[in-house]
């Protein structure tokens, strides 16, 4: 250290601040406590009362610098109390939030914030009182809608629900299962089974009317016809030989081989009713004669092209070997001839043959006129001529 003068001493201090320590309440080991009598003051005019023995109390880090310089420092606080000062800030404050989230159920109270606690009881409180609503909401839908059987009933139900007898087919005991699962969930929120939906599907495809019976008689969770017709429509029905439907039988068929790959294509009309229909998701009007492209429609139909459907010509696929049971298309006619049955069919096998892979080896329809005609053109052909027709026809469509 240099020599200096004490008044040179003496500006050094007065040029100097003293730190004002760190502003906290906690105790630690960090810190340490000042304690500075107050300048004493002995003024006879001032009416206060005069305390001759005031102390002042300042805490301070271990650390701290004490002195100051006023050039550098402008709240009078050295690096180290600072830090502590701040670093204590930002612990006060994450506690104070925490303060305002409710206690766990598991915390133990003992060791727990008390304004936690009572957040907490508040927050059991208010659910227990919507727990309670909802009960109450719930007891008065039974009374409004409960559906009362005698005793005999009950019984066969009980023991159809709960029945372990080894007769039971798998099928049946998924259902029993499905609607116990149903029974305690909400309509909203329901999921049902892949086999359940197709069960009912079949259901509402016979008869829609005794559908509706058995489903609002409340005996059943069934689905609703809305959800049915979301899953029969996955597919968007439309007249002609459809792509997602081929590659919807090739799905079904790919793991076919040999002998299961042989088909017989069906094919029949049926008289359906006449009347336009508005499509909301292509804005067009059907129900209109269509064999399924526009081409053809105008060869075959010529003027009567806008002409209302009264029958639906349908191809199916049945498999010999295998239950495979499709529906491969289906045209809108208003009586089918034999000259438009011709191609028609030809383009079904090609698409059988050449895109999926399975064989035609027979064909079946019934006894209509149409039919019988389309049958007597193959016969009057011959093998080899009506060999070659066939192949210029597949050749045609394949094209």
């Amino acid at each position: 250290m240099r020599n200096i003068t004490i008044s040179q001493f003496i500006n050094i201090l007065e040029n100097n601040h003293i730190c004002r320590g760190v502003k906290t309440n906690e105790i630690s080991s960090l810190l340490i406590i000042h304690v500075l009598q107050n300048k004493f003051e002995n003024d006879t005019d001032d009416e206060k009362p005069v305390v001759p023995y005031s102390i002042k109390i300042i805490i301070r880090t271990i650390g701290c610098h004490i002195f100051l310089d006023s050039e550098h420092n402008n709240d009078n606080i050295c690096i180290e109390c600072r830090a502590y000062e701040t670093k204590s800030t930002k612990i006060q404050t994450a506690s104070s939030k925490k303060s305002l989230i409710p206690a766990k159920l598991c915390a133990p109270i003992s060791k727990s914030d008390p304004k936690r606690v009572i957040l907490a009881l508040k927050r059991e409180r208010l659910k227990c009182a919507q727990l309670e609503k909802e009960l109450e909401k719930m007891r008065s839908q039974i009374l409004k809608l409960n559906v009362e059987i005698d005793n005999n009933l009950n019984k066969d139900m009980m023991n159809i629900l709960h029945n372990s007898n080894k007769k039971i087919t798998p099928f049946m005991n998924l259902f029993w299962q499905q609607q116990k699962k149903m029974f305690n969930c909400s309509q909203s929120g329901a999921r049902y089974h892949p086999m359940l939906i197709r069960y009912c599907l079949s259901l509402a495809l016979k008869s829609p009317s005794a559908y509706d019976e058995i489903r609002d008689c409340n005996i059943l969770v069934l689905p609703s016809r809305r959800t049915l017709r979301d899953y029969k429509k996955f597919i968007k029905p439309d007249t002609g030989y459809r792509n997602l439907v081929i590659e919807e039988l090739n799905t079904l068929t790919k793991d076919h081989f040999d002998v299961e790959r042989y088909v017989v294509l069906l094919f029949d009309e049926m008289k359906i009713n006449s009347n336009l229909v508005f499509d909301k998701h292509t804005e067009e009007l059907v129900h209109y004669l269509d064999l399924g492209d526009p081409d053809v429609n105008f060869a075959r139909f010529e003027k009567y092209v806008n002409t209302l459907a009264s029958h639906a010509l349908v191809f199916f696929i049945r498999g010999l070997a295998t239950t495979l049971k499709f529906n491969l298309a289906y045209f809108a006619t208003d009586g089918i001839t034999a000259i438009q049955l011709v191609p028609l069919f030809w383009k079904a096998v090609m698409i059988l043959e050449h895109r999926c892979n399975l064989w035609v080896i027979a064909t079946t329809f019934d006894g209509a006129s149409p039919n019988l005609r389309f049958y007597r053109f193959h016969d009057e052909l011959g093998g080899d001529e009506l060999h070659e027709y066939c192949n210029k026809t597949i050749n045609l469509f394949a094209t």
